[in-house]
């Protein structure tokens, strides 16, 4: 026997915490000569079932047969989930990349390109073909720009072609989200997305007026808060299911105001259909003003990601927690020219694997399957949160540098709060 290669131990002030990435199993030692005793075990070269620890370890998978290839069984048990995942589709779509906005942190430059009345075609060819063929019974789909309401009445139409789908298959469960700056979102516009189905919205407000306005001018300049807010309190007023995603994005301009924006945030919006979010600006392109970067180990920037944590603690420790799930087969981002990205950002060609083309019919450049594989490396094998991601934490980028990072923050969290009793 031995112990697993993906235990982790973490040392809090209520005593030592074991997890497992691969059984997601837990065990808390408070007591400290379970702890010694522990410890003294890591450094045996024979551990035995004599010892009531080492069973109790043994049956929770922190110990596991010397014969146990634990790295393939990962594999093999976490694809397997990953699969029954293949009968929901979720695509991104990239309506336009124009934009009313110019944002000084945007990553994309604002271009006057559209999504093709022949891709918005081939795009419900593509989930006719596959409901009909019934790979997929679960469609979420995401309107993306640039700002998509700038294409408003497309929208609309594909809606309404979609919802259509319903009258023959009965059982087909479809889900509308939308990534909005939130201007155009008006009273009339907001109304008629909730007749056909809009079940999300995810719409940024960067601090009070002066501050969202030097960062999230019109094109023309002019500022946009106070439109967005006008709409927001709108949306304030509607008794329905539609969630609203408020984030922030903290900064060098706004960080000094952020504790009375969230609370006056709190006052605002009462309604519970908003959910507040933050995010921290970073370096995601060369267009992105350094100026507004605050430093990863700047205080108020831990102090602002473990103030998020408190809502998602659980994400690094449940299973794929940390996969993007763009990297499942049926989950992926349609750009404006018809490209198919396993990335959010499709203008990434490692991340391409094909096209939409006529008749809805995906024609992959690199099979799905080879690209799947390609994403694991050779020191995937021997890290500790493989379990956890299965090498798809960012086909983007196909580093983990970022996933470490965001583990030791779950963990320093862990460690500061007693989330376990």
């Amino acid at each position: 026997m031995r112990f697993s290669q993906y235990n982790i131990n973490i040392d809090t002030d209520y005593g030592l915490l074991l997890y497992n990435t691969n059984s997601k199993e837990v065990v808390k030692m408070k007591n400290e000569s379970l702890v010694k005793e522990y410890k003294d075990l890591l450094n045996s070269d024979n551990l035995s079932f004599d010892n009531k620890l080492v069973q109790v370890l043994y049956d929770k998978k922190f110990i596991v047969d010397d014969n146990v290839d634990e790295f393939e069984q990962a594999k093999k048990y976490q694809y397997e989930l990953l699969d029954r995942e293949d009968n929901k589709a979720h695509i991104l779509i990239h309506t336009t990349d124009n934009c009313n906005f110019r944002c000084t942190y945007c990553f994309k430059e604002a271009r006057p390109k559209n999504l093709s009345d022949e891709n918005w075609n081939n795009l419900y060819l593509y989930l006719k073909n596959n409901i009909e063929s019934k790979n997929i019974n679960q469609v979420c789909l995401v309107f993306y720009g640039g700002e998509p309401l700038l294409r408003y009445e497309k929208i609309v139409e594909f809606m309404k072609r979609v919802n259509s789908l319903k009258e023959t298959f009965s059982d087909l469960k479809i889900f509308y989200r939308m990534i909005t700056n939130g201007y155009l979102l008006t009273k009339e516009v907001y109304d008629n997305l909730a007749l056909l189905g809009m079940n999300q919205y995810q719409i940024t407000l960067d601090g009070f007026a002066d501050s969202h306005n030097k960062m999230r001018p019109l094109v023309n300049g002019n500022g946009t808060w106070n439109r967005i807010v006008e709409n927001l309190r709108y949306i304030n007023t509607q008794d329905d299911d539609i969630s609203i995603q408020l984030r922030t994005n903290f900064n060098q301009i706004n960080k000094d105001e952020m504790e009375g924006f969230n609370k006056w945030l709190e006052l605002e919006f009462t309604n519970k259909k908003f959910v507040f979010f933050k995010a921290s600006i970073c370096k995601f392109s060369e267009i992105v003003d350094d100026n507004l970067i605050l430093d990863s180990n700047d205080d108020f920037v831990k102090s602002q990601l473990l103030e998020n944590l408190k809502l998602k603690h659980y994400l690094g420790l449940s299973n794929h927690g940390m996969i993007c799930r763009y990297s499942r087969k049926y989950m992926f981002a349609l750009s404006t020219s018809g490209k198919i990205s396993h990335c959010e950002e499709t203008d990434n060609e490692d991340t391409i694997i094909g096209e939409l083309t006529s008749g809805g019919i995906i024609k992959y450049h690199i099979p799905y399957e080879e690209w799947r594989s390609r994403l694991e490396v050779d020191k995937c094998k021997t890290c500790v949160l493989y379990p956890l991601c299965l090498a798809r934490a960012c086909s983007k980028s196909l580093v983990c540098d970022s996933l470490f990072d965001n583990f030791e923050v779950i963990k320093k969290y862990i460690s500061e709060n007693n989330i376990f009793d």
